[in-house]
């Protein structure tokens, strides 16, 4: 039998060792007009699977107070409840950008809120990014965690932790409220986020 079948030839070609992925890494890609996943972990098992697949950005996201924690939204998770969650996933992703969600009440009250929370994920869990809901109304917030050299990924459009305002899981985005989803873009664009 032909070492060449439907399956494949075989290869005697040494895989390129992978560097971890940075934000630069990420933005480069977009310019040269590639896409990239992401995908959501809470634990170092998942990580390590979805590192391995070579998966380059993974999210720990507040959506652990569903998954994990059994809560029916995601407003009552803690920074102490979710930094042990980005350790884990930071201990099995050695090649992903992890990314770690601020939860509700960490960063609204103002830039200096926003900053001592984002610094606790990026120390004690040991996150490269973190993530923040809201467009107009974060911008202080992201600029402040921007000039302090850490990178913000902003979520605009169907907040999850806005879930008590809208009166529950609602599309966004329609009608008139598509103008405020784009004027939301711009707004996190200027603040200096590294993607949307």
């Amino acid at each position: 039998m032909s070492e060449h079948t439907v399956y494949g030839a075989a290869s005697n070609a040494t895989p390129a060792p992978r560097t971890k992925t940075r934000v630069h890494h990420l933005q480069k890609m977009k310019a040269d007009g590639h896409k990239w996943a992401m995908l959501t972990a809470y634990d170092y098992s998942t990580a390590r699977i979805f590192d391995d697949a070579g998966i380059p950005v993974l999210l720990v996201g507040d959506s652990a107070a569903n998954v994990v924690y059994g809560y029916d939204t995601t407003v009552p998770i803690s920074v102490d409840e979710l930094i042990p969650l980005v350790r884990g996933v930071v201990r099995g992703a050695p090649h992903a950008l992890v990314v770690a969600d601020l939860p509700f009440g960490s960063y609204e009250p103002g830039p200096a809120a926003a900053l001592a929370t984002a610094t606790r994920f990026m120390k004690e869990g040991g996150a490269h990014a973190v993530k923040l809901e809201g467009g107009e109304r974060v911008t202080q917030q992201i600029a402040a965690l921007t000039a302090a050299g850490i990178p913000v990924m902003a979520h605009i459009g169907f907040t999850p932790q806005s879930v008590n305002s809208l009166g529950g899981f609602r599309v966004q985005g329609r009608g008139d409220a598509a103008e405020q989803t784009i004027a939301d873009a711009i707004a996190v664009a200027e603040a200096g986020r590294f993607p949307l």
